[in-house]
């Protein structure tokens, strides 16, 4: 689950789009942190970071610069343990880990998808 938003121009970086995300709801956990979840990495080749919204360990969106002023909001497990084993693997995998993943999506998938409408409400504010 994505979303692309086209952004105020005052929202050029993170820090700014962090202080209105955490304004807007203050229930969640907002961070600046390193994107791991999908190893983006800038022209540097250095790890891009990302705006976490937290609604649980188990729900999360991150934010993440693909353009200037423009943002791509993505359904992130946040927790690390439980990203690693409930989370989308890429590359070749057996047809054990194919079977438990398709069991896995589909008992996490509508309670994910409902966590992110909600969360993505977050971004409501700054976007154009």
């Amino acid at each position: 689950m994505e979303k692309i938003l086209k952004l105020k121009s005052e929202f050029d970086s993170l820090e700014p789009l962090l202080v209105a995300v955490q304004k807007k709801n203050p229930s969640y956990t907002s961070v600046i942190e390193y994107d791991v979840w999908e190893m983006c990495s800038g022209t540097d080749r250095n790890i891009e970071q990302c705006v976490l919204v937290k609604k649980s360990s188990m729900h999360g969106v991150k934010a993440y610069f693909t353009a200037p002023n423009t943002i791509k909001i993505s359904q992130v497990i946040p927790s690390k343990t439980k990203n690693a084993l409930l989370g989308q693997r890429k590359g070749r995998r057996n047809a054990l880990e194919l079977i438990v993943g398709t069991i896995k999506s589909s008992i996490v998938k509508s309670a994910q998808r409902k966590a992110f409408q909600e969360l993505q409400t977050v971004f409501q504010e700054v976007k154009m």
